[in-house]
C-alpha cells in the first residue's frame, strides 16, 4: 500500500509539473523572442533610486540608449519643476 501511494505522488507530482510548463507556454504564446530589454539606473532623481527598462527589437538595439536618455531626461524635467530636494524647483520656489 506504502509504494502505491508513493507511485501517486510521483505521478501527481509529474502531472502538476507538465500543467505549470503547458501553463507557461500559453501565456509566453506569442510573445517576440527577438525583443531586446535594456535598463539604466539614474541616480538621485527626487532624491531616491530607481532603474529604466526599454524593450527594444533586438536588430534595433542601437535605440535603446537613446529611449533610455530621453526617459531619464523626461524624469529630471518632472524634477526641476516637482522636487523638494532641489532649492531652485518650482516646488521648493512656492513653499
Amino acid at each position: 500500500m506504502k509504494k502505491h501511494l508513493s507511485a501517486i505522488a510521483w505521478l501527481c507530482l509529474l502531472a502538476g509539473i507538465a500543467a505549470l510548463v503547458v501553463i507557461g507556454l500559453w501565456k509566453t504564446e506569442g510573445a517576440d523572442p527577438l525583443l531586446y530589454p535594456l535598463h539604466a539606473q539614474p541616480v538621485k532623481v527626487m532624491g531616491t533610486h530607481g532603474k529604466l527598462t526599454a524593450v527594444v527589437p533586438y536588430a534595433r538595439q542601437d535605440i535603446g540608449p537613446e529611449a533610455l536618455a530621453a526617459a531619464e531626461a523626461a524624469l529630471r524635467d518632472v524634477e526641476s519643476h516637482m522636487s523638494t530636494y532641489l532649492a531652485d524647483s518650482e516646488l521648493s520656489q512656492l513653499n
